[in-house]
């Protein structure tokens, strides 16, 4: 208990210093807030006194949605403003015939009916703020809605594919030629491959901790509580997180260099040795100019705030503090860990999402990774189908992925995922020949690799839970119980614990993607016990203890 307490201690530090504050990174774009100005100006103007309303009340009217779905709105709505002026007829209140033909229009050549659910959900969003009727309550547009439903089913909804666990790769390959006259191609070569590294670090951390990308966009070094057995990384602003009072997130701790554990430690340690060996008078220069847009709650109390790291990243930090700089609020992500850096650069600038995923499909698509409709939200795919496909129900899953039903995380998990965990659970619950109670004959070959089996009408073990003790045979025959019974085979089990049907020493069971998946030890975390069996961790010794050779 004194560990629990201890723990709790580091998360409500964290929580004192960033619960509350403002997103800087994600506000509302300039275009959303006009239309919002546009939504507020008529509200006032139905309303006795017609007060002009400030920004201030603006955007407290547009809180009850996130800046950044605001900002994924702004197409619909300039399109829908676009086509209202074509046809000479108000932006709000929107005329239901008029939207209901919008809606038909923007739908040609669409596949599958999700960009006219976002385009009625924007415009029910920007009515509320207006206080007007929204034409989607309308009964023309709602049998529109369902017309296209049925027409356009045969789309399936464009969801990002999943790049799972073991796909993402410890180091990235040397980065390509550079082509063309962007900002890309000008940089020099050291930094190209500092931001494919780093890059590539983050993909590890997504994938470990279930991120977002805007999860971590607006994380901190601060942020994060290592322990012997996880890190703890505190999550602030989020998309779930409208009261900015910061949600929970677990990486499980592991040697693998590619584990998102050893990549958030590694691209820590690089990024401030970076910073050391940069001029005392450039390293001050930084951190006046970042210091100064931070508050003094999130300033906090200095070298304090790092209390929850390991003694390297500490002693490193400490020359940092004494020159000024708050490490503890420096980005996880961001352009101090691989840009040249000068008294001119800014310490809180991230690593811009496009830039993220076009690295990101390099990287991959160099080891053959298939990176057609690739996206930020992969990981996050990915590790919950790892993550389901390792034994782990819907509500754990969810839990992970820090939804608030179950509902929402049926949508993360393939149809493959979800049908070879389901083939993993019945197929060694019956025995070899016989029906079980669907009909369907196992197809299981008997051997020493295959786990215990069970009489029928016994229930299936649970995955990383006790079995129930089988009847015993006659001496002399085999089965469960007797002695020509198979054994587990060395694999972690003891007396009737349930393992995984998978050979000794091979890949994962099932093909996830079209690739293998890692191996599966033994679990090791006390609170998500099958956690890093799905990410493919689980090395013993001193994960925080640095080791030379990885990114």
């Amino acid at each position: 208990m004194e560990e629990i307490r201890a723990r709790q201690s580091a998360l409500d530090r964290v929580a004192a210093r960033r619960a509350g504050q403002p997103r800087r990174l994600k506000t509302i774009e300039p275009t959303a807030l006009r239309m919002l100005r546009l939504a507020a100006d008529l509200r006032a103007q139905g309303a006795r006194g017609g007060a002009t309303p400030s920004e201030e009340t603006i955007l407290a009217l547009a809180a009850f949605k996130a800046p950044v779905t605001w900002n994924r709105y702004l197409p619909t709505l300039r399109g829908w403003e676009q086509y209202a002026a074509g046809k000479n007829t108000p932006f709000l209140p929107a005329d239901p015939g008029h939207f209901a033909n919008f809606l038909t229009e923007a739908a040609k050549g669409a596949v599958g009916s999700t960009q006219s659910k976002q385009r009625s959900c924007a415009i029910q969003a920007l009515s509320t703020v207006a206080g007007v009727a929204s034409p989607t309550g309308d009964d023309v547009v709602k049998l529109v809605r369902a017309g296209l439903r049925r027409r356009l089913r045969g789309g399936r909804r464009g969801s990002s594919r999943p790049i799972f666990p073991h796909e993402v790769p410890a180091t990235p390959g040397s980065p390509p030629a550079a082509r063309g006259r962007g900002i890309g191609a000008r940089r020099p070569l050291s930094v190209r491959r500092r931001a494919r590294a780093q890059a590539t670090r983050h993909m590890s951390l997504m994938s470990a901790a279930s991120l977002r990308y805007d999860d971590a966009f607006e994380g901190q070094l601060g942020d994060i509580c290592w322990f012997r057995d996880s890190a703890d990384l505190s999550l602030f602003g989020t998309k779930t997180d409208h009261l900015l009072r910061g949600q929970a997130a677990v990486i499980p701790a592991s040697h693998a260099p590619a584990s998102g554990f050893q990549a958030a430690l590694e691209g820590a340690r690089l990024g401030l040795q970076r910073l050391l060996a940069l001029p005392a008078d450039t390293v001050r220069a930084l951190a006046a100019s970042f210091t100064e847009r931070l508050s003094v709650q999130e300033r906090g109390s200095g070298p304090a705030e790092l209390a929850a790291w390991p003694q390297e990243i500490r002693d490193l930090a400490a020359p940092l503090y004494e020159l000024g700089v708050p490490v503890h609020c420096l980005p996880l992500l961001g352009e101090w860990q691989y840009e040249r850096l000068t008294a001119a650069s800014d310490l809180g600038a991230p690593m811009a999402r496009s830039e993220f995923v076009c690295t990101s499909r390099q990287v991959l698509g160099e080891l053959g990774v298939d990176v057609t409709h690739v996206g930020a939200h992969s990981f996050r795919r990915g590790s919950a189908g790892a993550l389901f496909h390792a034994g782990l129900g819907p509500d754990t899953v969810s839990t992970a992925l820090r939804h608030r039903s179950s509902q929402a995380t049926a949508a993360y998990v393939s149809d493959a995922a979800r049908m070879a965990a389901l083939a993993n659970a019945i197929a060694p619950s019956r025995p070899d020949g016989v029906a079980g109670d669907g009909g369907v004959p196992s197809r299981l070959e008997p051997g020493p690799d295959i786990g215990r089996r069970r009489a029928p009408g016994l229930a299936p073990p649970r995955v990383g839970g006790p079995a129930p003790r089988p009847p015993a045979r006659p001496a002399g025959r085999g089965g469960p119980g007797g002695p020509g019974a198979p054994s587990n085979g060395g694999r972690g089990g003891s007396g009737g614990a349930a393992t995984h049907h998978a050979p000794r020493g091979a890949v994962h069971p099932q093909l996830l993607g079209g690739r293998a998946g890692p191996p599966l030890p033994e679990p090791r975390h006390p609170l998500l016990p099958h956690t890093v069996r799905a990410l493919g961790h689980g090395a013993t010794g001193d994960p925080l203890r640095h080791r030379p050779g990885g990114r």
